[in-house]
């Protein structure tokens, strides 16, 4: 699976990075890990790397399979969540995601980032139950 999930219990962030493909079977297998995971709690404010994430067969029917996915894992709602891309088309597939989430209508609060360290303030700067 090209998804690993790392968290700092100091910084109370959960990391995970995708290299290669995403496809949908690997976003709803790391739901499933985070969802029911004894190390952190389901609500953990989470940075995805996407920087190394082959999106060639991304679009919008992925995306709102992804949106209606992630309605099943209702704990993780009020989750604050960085999308880090680097390219052009990733940072693009991951303001429409936003936008997209946006539309659905759920509280969890997604933004997406071009630098690391800047997605990874927001997550800090904040708590993870508001804005």
């Amino acid at each position: 699976m090209p998804v690993t999930l790392s968290h700092n219990p100091q910084k109370k962030i959960l990391y995970i990075t995708v290299i290669g493909p995403l496809l949908f079977e690997d976003f709803f297998a790391a739901m499933e890990q985070i969802s029911h995971s004894d190390e952190y709690p389901p609500d953990i404010p989470t940075l995805w790397d996407l920087r190394e994430t082959d999106i060639q067969g991304w679009d919008q029917t992925f995306l709102k399979k992804i949106l209606r996915t992630r309605k099943e894992y209702g704990e993780r709602m009020h989750a604050k969540v960085s999308l880090i891309a680097s390219s052009d088309l990733a940072y693009g597939m991951g303001r429409m995601f936003e936008a997209l989430s946006q539309d659905a209508a759920t509280p969890q609060k997604i933004m997406v980032f071009r630098d690391f360290e800047e997605g990874e303030n927001w997550l800090l700067a904040h708590d993870s139950k508001t804005e």
